[in-house]
């Protein structure tokens, strides 16, 4: 009896079939409850898959501000955010007031609903057009060594959650600047929950990985008609980025646009959903395939699979739209605003 065998377009090993399993063209944890979503059947072995599933999927949906994205789209429920971890993101307020700009908060579930909570600290007003000073219990537990005492005015703003909190700060503060000549006078507390909040993110080899991963599987996905086409050894070095981290000797994975401030809570627009896309294009006089994704259209990203592609021309060129209105995936035609700049 014969044994069906398959071949992974990740590691090119030629397996039994029976030893590939579903392999989600954008991670289970991100598409959740979509109806018609892309798969990879008998593509993707199960090692290269298990891979994958500890090394980047986990912590693309952990570690980063689409980990976050996902709990407020309610892909992932908001009683589980103690599994978000948030390292790649730094979350602040944002506003046009300096002493109201720039405090650290933390991303919390209150009452099933994801808001944030200030991380207690004092702001120090500071003489002239000076920006404020932020000062945190740990820099008041260390008496302020290092710090210039010359324009500070004394008076100062507490940032805090609680009247208990408040009041620690003041004894602490007030003890403090008092030894050290400078008595503080109270200006107010700052109100929680009323100013928008911003993430500064970023994005390193891991999370690129990653996003390759997502436009390699699209165009496996979109090629299937056409035998072997993902298994062509134009790809190798792509492969070989996203199964082991290689970095090839071209700019493999490109941001479309600018990657680094995200509105979070109070000025977030509506995400609309997932893209991902496939070409073969000409450029130049070189032939390249590229893709093109983005995660709940915050920022593109522009995948080149393969710079410099000289084989057989197939018309490549699809889209398609993990849709968070009507909980479907669908063939997509033009882009989302995160991808039209290329």
């Amino acid at each position: 009896m014969s044994i069906k065998e398959a071949q992974c377009i990740y590691c090119l090993e030629k397996k039994p079939a029976t030893e590939f399993n579903t392999e989600h063209v954008i991670q289970h944890s991100m598409t959740a409850g979509i109806q018609d979503n892309l798969t990879l059947i008998e593509r993707v072995c199960a090692d290269c898959n298990s891979y994958f599933d500890k090394h980047l999927d986990r912590a693309l949906a952990k570690d980063t501000i689409h980990g976050l994205d996902r709990l407020r789209e309610k892909i992932k429920p908001i009683s589980k955010l103690r599994e978000f971890t948030g390292r790649n993101v730094d979350m602040q307020t944002a506003s046009d007031h300096a002493d109201l700009d720039g405090a650290p908060v933390n991303i919390i579930n209150r009452n099933g609903e994801l808001t944030y909570a200030l991380k207690p600290h004092l702001v120090i007003e500071i003489k002239g057009d000076r920006q404020p000073v932020r000062l945190f219990r740990e820099d008041l537990l260390n008496d302020l060594t290092g710090f210039d005492l010359s324009h500070v005015s004394g008076r100062v703003k507490f940032w805090a959650e609680t009247e208990e909190e408040e009041r620690e700060l003041w004894d602490l503060a007030q003890n403090v600047f008092t030894k050290l000549g400078h008595p503080l006078q109270p200006a107010g507390t700052y109100i929680p929950g009323t100013i928008p909040v911003f993430a500064e993110v970023e994005f390193g080899i891991r999370e690129f990985r990653t996003f390759a991963k997502v436009a390699f599987n699209y165009m496996a996905r979109v090629t299937e008609h056409i035998p072997g086409f993902a298994l062509l050894q134009y790809f190798d070095d792509a492969r070989q980025f996203i199964r082991h981290g290689t970095m090839p000797q071209f700019g493999i994975v490109q941001p479309i646009g600018n990657v680094g401030r995200y509105g979070i809570l109070g000025q977030e627009e509506y995400p609309l959903g997932h893209f991902a896309d496939a070409r073969l294009h000409r450029n130049g006089v070189v032939w390249q395939v590229s893709g093109r994704v983005t995660l709940f259209n915050r920022f593109g990203w522009l995948v080149m699979l393969c710079p410099d592609y000289r084989g057989l021309h197939y018309p490549i060129d699809r889209m398609h739209h993990w849709n968070f209105q009507t909980m479907r995936c669908e063939p997509f035609a033009g882009g989302p605003p995160s991808m039209r700049n290329n």
